[in-house]
């Protein structure tokens, strides 16, 4: 919440869209400017929430702990992202949200 607190994520863009899958956002500006962050966070993939269609995860690198303020939203249900291990395949990513209303305006 800190992120949205402070306006980070005010004149961010969707800056990666992979058709099928998913869009992430909440790291670039319009110019493609990376905005800075805070510390990345410990990865709370476990919580029981599935990478479905229409939510929203942590996006992160190849280091499980390593998200800081972009995001995903899943279009379509992802079970290969699910948590299935504390281990480098099985981290996951982390599902904290859905779309509630507009996901026709996502899926287009």
């Amino acid at each position: 919440m800190n992120y949205v607190k402070s306006g980070q994520y005010d004149g961010t863009i969707f800056h990666r869209i992979i058709d099928g899958f998913m869009i992430q956002g909440g790291g670039m500006d319009a110019e493609m400017n990376e905005k800075p962050t805070n510390a990345p966070i410990e990865n709370e993939a476990d919580n029981g929430l599935k990478n479905d269609k229409g939510t929203i995860a942590m996006a992160r690198t190849q280091d499980p702990h390593s998200a800081t303020s972009q995001f995903f939203i899943n279009v379509k249900d992802n079970d290969f992202l699910n948590h299935t291990g504390k281990n480098m395949q099985g981290w996951g990513y982390t599902v904290f949200g859905k779309v509630t209303s507009g996901m026709d305006v996502i899926e287009k």
